[in-house]
């Protein structure tokens, strides 16, 4: 989709579509259904895993006060300590990824 916005334009149209036109038509005879049960089970993991992470985070982060050194970080270093600090971080930079799109 590199020969200019007709491509994105098409996708947002059908999209567009879809959301006004097409889902209606085809929900207008289905029952709602209860989603209470898993709504509660996917925002009980979503908050554990936020509480978990920002634990974590501060536990592996000397308490915020490694984080508020502004130390230059050393690529060659390997230790479990600094990949599970770029872990954690990338974990809570997924975790907002998916918060925001669902």
């Amino acid at each position: 989709m590199s020969g200019g916005p007709w491509g994105w334009m098409a996708v947002l149209a059908l999209l567009i579509y879809c959301i006004r036109v097409a889902g209606p038509r085809y929900m207008r005879d289905k029952e709602p259904a209860d989603m209470r049960p898993y709504l509660l089970v996917v925002n009980g993991l979503t908050f554990g895993g936020y509480i978990t992470g920002f634990c974590t985070g501060l536990w592996y982060a000397n308490w915020g006060l490694y984080a508020f050194s502004c130390s230059a970080l050393d690529p060659s270093d390997t230790s479990i300590t600094m990949w599970i600090r770029k872990s954690v971080g990338y974990v809570f930079f997924g975790g907002k990824v998916w918060d925001f799109c669902r």
